[in-house]
């Protein structure tokens, strides 16, 4: 036996560097590495946890590596192998195929690649890897783990197809409430009799109000505002309770600057998140203190009022703005900052920016599906159409589009959680509520299904017009499309299966078309296809017993909890960050990322490669040079792969039976085969041209139209004898054999170095103690030792799972390496071999005399029947040709009686014709009637209608002519006054006229007297 003393590895994997391993003490040897090894995933990827909550694997990395109480350092990275917050994510078990939390035993973070990998799946999952990360397929009804650079479109991934996350009741707590507002934000807390306690038992701690509020960094004043029975800031309140270290009492009441108050639950209910849900979609929180909610629903709109008032007590203003919806108004803003500090929904936020609230992803089912229930019934379109009079089938499904891509996810991601696996898929579109009608890209959540539909029917609740299609929805059965929803590669599995079972498929083709179907390998088996042909095994099968194994590997796959969704692109990406993150989970080795379940790996895989590992697949690689260094950012890729492991004999070993008298055996067994078979030769070269029988009726039918072939009475269908070529070069065929003993050459103690090199141009050694030699003297070295074949002292990443599931004939090899009777076995094997081979050309030589006698007897068969076939063929024609007279006078009758039938039918269509016609016209006749008394009853009604103007005018003129008339006497009145005023006012101006003229007449009397006095 030997013992592991060091281990040497340059250029393997991710090992750029000289790597050496030292191993110490006896018994079993633990290899412990870094299980990331430059496989894994770009920071922005989410990961599961068992709880529920979806967080990026950057922070998760970031936060153990903080808190860890080690952290070891890499050529490119850290990791650490404490979990301090006991985290704990959803893993694939690779024996049940069922998801299962694991704790996470690892932390790595590394350099990102100088590219990334963008893997996208029809379902819409997509994951950014390196190009090393493994992801896993199905092959031969086995998990196998691909290199995302291997992956090619159309592969078939596993994906999760339910999530089974530990929600529960989810509380609110008030110190995280609180810690959650801003100084900015202007959220109080009203005064009570409990927190004036609190303040009294803060103040003690300090002695004074004033060395509380100077330790606290807050003004006086406001905790005086308190104890006078004023509200409070929230954010004044927790600097107080962090100086004081004492937590203040908090009942859920908040209120605003002004007057407007509101109780916040503390528990995050399933009417909480049905708010939130309708909120989502159909909502908005404005900047002018205003909650917005628009529906076209009359009871949707007063669910969201009723929930506004149960949940906050506040009232909701309803107005029209538009016809066909109304608008659902909260005055609060209070609320408003609430639903963006607590539930990410913030102010001024646009469609394409909303998601889910964190709370619900670790609360309990009911509460996800009433968040659903508000989301769907705001903003989904259900339909559950069913099979109508024109035959079309049933047409079924529920589809959510958003432009939040986002939202979209985490939709997707909780309808998993639910055991609902969605689509999702991008549209170019526009909504129908914008007015510039700007195309942007959409993301639709669509369920297909009957299985799924009548899940997500049976939990979702509606109050609107939509909760009748949810009803009609409920009793549908429309079919699922059964190229979705496939399990690849096991058709095979299903042939082993029904083989083993005893199925005959030939005489069950017929009843049972999908198994046959599958066992010949026509089409890949769906999940629910397998169901059906694994209970149709159990009951055609005359040896059930004899398949049970592989019928319950076809039904842990048909039952497991995975997807196998089909790859539609891959793209290569640069990494925005100069990061990547990855871990390490003990015992299954993957976890589930991004909705997807991605591997991790080990570095075990160099000592079984260096004992001569030829598997690709059990490397982990799609070509031997895959496990040459690939290069990283800063580091050239390896021109060469080296592993040196260093053993030690620790053991003497039994002595073993000389060999050569058992290779003398072999040899004896072949000279006598050669002396059997070169008579036998002779005599097929001499039966040459009887061996070889040309029918001259080949190729005519001896049989029925089936085709079936004709047998000889009591013999055997021919057998086609074996070439001459074929039997003497099987004859002179010779092993021979190198007897093993270079392992037993080793002293115990002594050391032994194997060496293992391969290059990129594909060339390879192997040196032993430096020398070189064969891949065969490695394996005769540790035959034996549990180190070669099926080795069983090494034990990868999970080897013991394949162990446990293995198949009985799989397991017992590994027990026989174990036991050290393997190399007998080989020997035992090959001396078989040899018996057999001689005991064969026995029965050739046995089978060519017998064949060559009956060739005679064999051609005198044949001429018979060919005899026979030309009389029964002349018999055929003349019976056909009586057949088709009798036909033809049979058919000639029946079509006079068809055409008699015929004319008096179109005798009876005239005369119908002829009567329409009679009802027609006169139906014409009535027809035009009517239009005349239509058209004088118009004329009559416009007739009336024109009397009715013409009085209605001539009234208005006259009540017009009326006013004027009053006009008029009363402009008669004022001239007639203004004439006696002018009247008046003439006769003064007279008046005054005639005094003007006295007194120019005294006047120029007095000047003419004046003048004659001068």
């Amino acid at each position: 036996m030997f013992r592991l003393q060091r281990l040497e590895i340059t250029g393997f994997k991710s090992f750029a560097d000289h790597t050496e391993l030292v191993f110490t003490g006896d018994g079993i040897t633990a290899i412990v590495g870094p299980n990331g090894c430059g496989k894994c995933v770009s920071g922005d990827t989410l990961i599961t946890l068992a709880d529920g909550r979806d967080v990026p694997i950057r922070e998760l990395v970031q936060a153990a590596l903080a808190d860890a109480p080690a952290v070891e350092t890499m050529d490119d990275g850290t990791l650490t192998r404490h979990n301090p917050h006991q985290v704990e994510i959803l893993s694939l078990n690779p024996a049940t195929l069922r998801l299962e939390p694991r704790p996470v035993a690892a932390f790595v973070k590394r350099q990102a690649t100088p590219h990334l990998l963008r893997v996208r799946t029809r379902s819409g999952r997509e994951v950014t890897a390196t190009p090393y990360h493994p992801l896993f397929t199905l092959e031969g009804g086995r998990l196998r783990a691909l290199k995302a650079e291997e992956l090619a479109v159309g592969v078939r991934l596993a994906v999760p197809r339910r999530l089974p996350t530990q929600g529960g009741e989810v509380t609110l707590s008030p110190l995280e409430v609180l810690r959650q507002f801003r100084e900015g934000d202007n959220v109080y807390i009203p005064a009570s009799p409990a927190l004036r306690e609190w303040a009294g038992e803060a103040r003690a701690k300090f002695g004074t109000w004033s060395a509380l509020t100077r330790g606290a960094g807050v003004p006086s004043s406001l905790l005086k505002g308190l104890l006078d029975g004023q509200a409070i800031g929230a954010t004044t309140l927790m600097k107080l309770s962090d100086t004081a270290q004492l937590d203040p009492p908090f009942d859920g009441r908040l209120k605003s600057k002004g007057s407007g108050q509101l109780r916040l639950p503390l528990r995050f209910t399933p009417e909480l998140a049905r708010f939130c849900g309708l909120l989502i979609a159909e909502g908005r929180n404005t900047a002018a203190n205003q909650v917005w909610f628009v529906n076209s629903d009359q009871a949707i709109n007063d669910e969201f009022e009723r929930l506004a008032q149960v949940l906050f007590g506040l009232d909701t203003h309803r107005y029209h703005y538009k016809p066909e919806a109304e608008d659902s108004l909260i005055y609060s803003r209070t609320l408003g900052v609430t639903l963006e500090r607590l539930f990410n929904f913030p102010v001024n936020s646009t469609s394409a920016e909303k998601e889910i609230p964190p709370q619900l992803f670790h609360a309990d089912p009911a509460t996800q599906w009433a968040f659903l229930s508000g989301l769907f019934e705001g903003d989904a379109y259900v339909c559950a159409k069913p099979v109508g009079s024109d035959g079309k089938h049933a047409h079924a499904y529920i589809e959510y589009a958003t432009a939040s891509e986002k939202l979209a996810r985490q939709v997707v991601a909780l309808l998993l959680r639910q055991g609902v696996f969605a689509l999702l898929r991008t549209k170019e579109k526009y909504a129908s509520n914008t007015v510039a009608k700007r195309r942007r890209t959409y993301y639709s959540v669509l369920i297909y299904g009957t299985e799924q539909l009548r899940r997500a029917a049976a939990q979702l609740s509606f109050v609107g017009e939509k909760r009748r299609t949810l009803a009609t929805l409920r009793e549908m059965s429309a079919a699922s499309n059964p190229n979705h929803d496939l399990v690849p590669g096991v058709c095979a599995l299903v042939k082993e299966a029904a083989r083993a079972a005893g199925v005959k498929i030939k005489a069950n083709r017929r009843g049972h078309p999908k198994l046959a179907a599958y066992v010949e390998g026509r089409c890949e088996a769906s999940r629910g296809g397998l169901l059906e042909v694994i209970e149709q095994i159990n009951c055609l099968g005359d040896q059930s017993e004899g398949a049970r194994g592989e019928l319950e590997r076809l039904t842990t796959l048909a039952t497991s909890d995975v997807y196998w969704d089909e790859i539609v692109s891959i793209n290569e990406i640069t990494p925005e960050d100069e990061w990547v993150y990855d871990l390490s989970v003990a015992g299954t080795h993957n976890f589930v990322a991004g909705n997807m379940i991605v591997h991790n790996s080990n570095v075990s895989d160099a000592i079984s490669w260096v004992l001569g590992e030829q598997r690709v697949k059990n490397l982990r690689g799609g070509e031997m040079k895959d496990v040459i260094f690939q290069g990283a950012r800063s580091r050239p890729p390896s021109g060469m792969a080296e592993v040196v492991l260093h053993l030690v004999r620790d053991e003497s070993s039994e002595d073993e039976p000389e060999i050569d008298d058992i290779d003398s055996a072999l040899e004896e067994i072949d000279e006598q085969a050669e002396v059997i078979v070169a008579p036998a030769t002779a005599a097929i070269e001499a039966a040459g041209g009887a061996n070889v029988v040309e029918d001259q009726f080949g190729d005519q039918s001896l049989g029925a139209d089936n085709g079936d072939d004709i047998t000889t009475d009591g013999d055997n269908t021919l057998a086609a004898a074996p070439t001459p070529e074929a039997l003497t070069a099987k004859a002179q065929h010779k092993r021979h054999w190198r007897p093993r003993r270079l392992a037993l050459g080793f002293a115990p103690g002594e050391t032994v170095s194997v060496t293992r090199r391969l290059y990129r141009d594909g060339e390879s050694e192997y040196l032993l103690n430096g020398r070189a030699c064969r891949l065969r003297d490695i394996q005769d070295l540790f035959s034996g030792t549990g180190l070669s074949g099926a080795h069983y002292a090494i034990i990868e990443q999970g080897r013991i799972g394949q162990i446990l599931s293995a198949k009985p004939m799989d397991r017992r090899t590994l027990i026989e390496e174990a036991a050290g009777i393997t190399k007998f076995r080989v020997r035992q094997r090959a001396a078989e071999a040899r018996l057999e081979g001689a005991r064969a050309n026995l029965r050739r030589v046995s089978d060519i005399v017998s064949e060559i006698e009956r060739q005679v007897g064999s051609l005198r068969r044949q001429a018979a029947k060919a005899r026979r076939y030309r009389q029964l063929r002349e018999e055929l024609r003349e019976l056909l040709r009586r057949v088709y007279v009798a036909d033809e006078h049979e058919l000639t009758a029946l079509l006079i009686e068809l055409r008699e039938h015929l004319d008096g039918a179109n005798e009876v269509e005239r005369t119908l014709a002829e009567s329409l016609g009679t009802r027609e016209e006169e139906a014409r006749g009535a027809t035009a009637d009517a239009r005349e008394r239509e058209e004088e009853m118009a004329a009559a009604r416009a007739a009336v209608a024109d009397a009715a103007l013409q009085r209605d005018r001539r009234e208005r003129e006259r009540a017009y002519q009326q006013e004027q008339s009053v006009s008029l006497e009363k402009r008669v009145a004022d001239v007639t006054a203004q004439t006696e005023r002018l009247r008046e006012r003439l006769a003064s101006v007279f008046e005054e006229q005639e005094a003007l003229c006295e007194a120019d007449a005294q006047l120029r009397a007095e000047s003419e007297e004046s003048a004659r006095l001068l």
